[in-house]
């Protein structure tokens, strides 16, 4: 019978070999690490235009607080509906 999770150690590796294809591809830091860059570049050269990097890391950066605010509803296994 097939687990209907991938295990660790094969979804580990190719989760990092998509990483490293991304940055291949797009020659650019990803995620906040990225628009945290972005931001400081172009506060740096006097530019308010923004890239989707940036606007990635001011929504993380904007969002923590009202999330940590909001209810949470816990999420019970085994039960449907």
């Amino acid at each position: 019978m097939l687990h209907p999770q991938l295990a660790w150690y094969i979804a580990g590796p190719i989760l990092g070999l998509c990483v490293v294809a991304c940055r291949v591809l797009f020659n650019g830091r990803l995620g906040v690490t990225g628009g945290y860059s972005e931001v400081i570049g172009r506060v740096r050269a006097g530019q308010a235009m923004f890239d989707w990097r940036a606007w990635f890391a001011i929504g993380v950066l904007l969002g923590a607080p009202s999330s940590r605010s909001s209810r949470v509803v816990p999420i019970s296994m085994g039960t449907a509906g």
